[in-house]
């Protein structure tokens, strides 16, 4: 993909992010070899894998007050883009921060994401 394209896509996958509709961006979004990352944890392969990693998380979701997109970069395939977090988790208690996450494009999908909590 180029600069282009990947710009485009990520412009439609943060408009949905914003509007809270993570599962709706992962199925449309996210290729079927997809790998999925927390820095410094192991790795998560493949689509089926991360759904139910992606819902297992969402599910002891108490509140959700809002992500946003602060900014965004790209490089050939690559986004790079920084975001802020607000919500309530049955885990982690209240979480607001800012994550930075790596995503790299294949064949129009994602096919790599890597996640750093700042």
């Amino acid at each position: 993909m180029t600069k282009q394209e990947v710009e485009s896509v990520y412009s439609k996958i943060i408009e949905k992010m914003h509007q809270g509709k993570m599962m709706e961006v992962f199925e449309e979004y996210y290729h079927e070899d997809v790998v999925m990352q927390d820095r410094g944890m192991e790795a998560c392969e493949g689509k089926d894998a991360n759904r139910d990693r992606e819902e297992a998380f969402l599910s002891k979701v108490t509140e959700f007050r809002g992500m946003q997109c602060l900014e965004a970069m790209y490089h050939d395939d690559l986004a790079i883009s920084l975001w802020y977090n607000d919500f309530s988790h049955q885990d982690y208690g209240d979480v607001q921060g800012k994550q930075l996450s790596i995503t790299k494009f294949q064949d129009g999908k994602i096919i790599f994401e890597e996640f750093m909590y700042v």
